[in-house]
């Protein structure tokens, strides 16, 4: 799909419908648009993160913005296919490395590499709603090997409330997603140093939430 095309059906018609029908607010989301390049870090209880997220930014940082998931459940149905790596953008990875393939942090640093911004959710697939599952170590590995990259850290509030896990049905709701401030690690901190600092750095977005 032409990405000017991908990107006036967002504006014109997925956006609107997320923030007007479905209730979904964005606050902060223009720090993301002053971004030379970015990681954004989240919290995962719905498929409307992705989507909610990749709403708010403008044509330029759109097209060279990946969301990453795992190819198991996009690829069941064409239309699941059609909507993730033609309307949103999404770079498949695999739960296990296949022969001869790079590995996923491989593939995830080589975007970076080529000037590529991405979307991660290092819970590693959606939890319950309000729910924190333990974050993968990947993260803090991508982190530490493009330090001069900043992390975006993104609290999604409500998300699962609209599609929770296990469920086809949409349901209106005023679910919030809260921006912080980009922030750069410090490489000479351990993995899990780093999962501890960007754990409190999402969660710290919404004062209400008890990080477990």
């Amino acid at each position: 799909m032409n990405t000017t095309l991908r990107h006036i059906l967002f504006v014109l018609i997925f956006r609107p419908w997320l923030r007007q029908i479905i209730g979904i607010k964005s606050i902060n989301a223009d720090i993301v648009n002053r971004q030379e390049q970015f990681i954004i870090v989240a919290n995962h209880n719905s498929h409307f993160d992705t989507a909610t997220l990749m709403s708010n930014l403008n044509q330029d940082v759109f097209d060279k913005t990946h969301p990453i998931a795992e190819i198991d459940y996009f690829n069941q149905t064409k239309l699941l296919q059609f909507v993730s790596s033609k309307l949103l953008n999404v770079k498949y990875i695999t739960k296990t490395r296949l022969e001869k393939k790079l590995s996923t942090l491989d593939i995830l640093d080589d975007l970076l590499k080529k000037g590529k911004s991405i979307i991660l959710f290092p819970e590693g697939t959606r939890g319950k709603p309000g729910e924190l599952s333990e974050f993968k170590s990947g993260v803090a590995v991508l982190l530490k090997k493009n330090a001069k990259i900043p992390f975006i850290p993104v609290f999604l509030s409500g998300m699962g409330n609209i599609l929770p896990k296990g469920s086809r049905l949409i349901l209106p709701y005023n679910a919030i997603a809260f921006y912080g401030q980009p922030k750069r690690i410090n490489s000479k901190k351990n993995n899990d140093e780093l999962l501890k600092e960007i754990k409190e750095s999402i969660f710290a977005l919404d004062p209400s939430f008890t990080n477990p």
